[in-house]
């Protein structure tokens, strides 16, 4: 039998790459379908344990809340919600993962605008520290 993914690795692999957020304030640095959730979800189900696999597909999108991830362009709990609310029943029940060609290389861009974004902070970060720095030198 294969080695378990996490459920960290799996999006990862969906958004394709290799880091996640250390904290969700720190950036948004991926934008998942709700088709890889539902995904995800499926691939760790026997791990989750729900009764209802809905309820699987809300516990991965907690995931996502706490390492920078969006969901369908929205903030993970309010996807939840959405969940709560039917709003992606149809998918969730027949257990849709697939994106069309269109969407994958859609998210591929967004990714690369979310980590280009992070890589800025990240060096007006540095930049901010290393003129605190020189201050206190003086």
């Amino acid at each position: 039998m294969g080695e378990v993914q996490t459920t960290s690795e799996l999006i990862k692999k969906e958004l394709g790459i290799e880091k996640l957020a250390s904290a969700s304030k720190e950036a948004i640095i991926g934008n998942l379908k709700i088709e890889q959730i539902i995904k995800i979800a499926d691939l760790k189900k026997d791990d989750i344990g729900a009764k209802l696999f809905k309820d699987n597909v809300k516990v991965i999108a907690g995931v996502c809340m706490s390492c920078g991830i969006l969901i369908e362009g929205k903030s993970p709990v309010e996807v939840i919600d959405e969940i709560n609310k039917g709003t992606y029943d149809d998918k969730i029940n027949s257990k849709v993962t697939t994106l069309s060609s269109e969407e994958v290389q859609k998210q591929k861009d967004e990714t690369k605008k979310y980590k280009e974004s992070l890589e800025k902070m990240k060096a007006r970060k540095d930049e901010e520290q290393m003129q605190k720095k020189e201050s206190a030198k003086k």
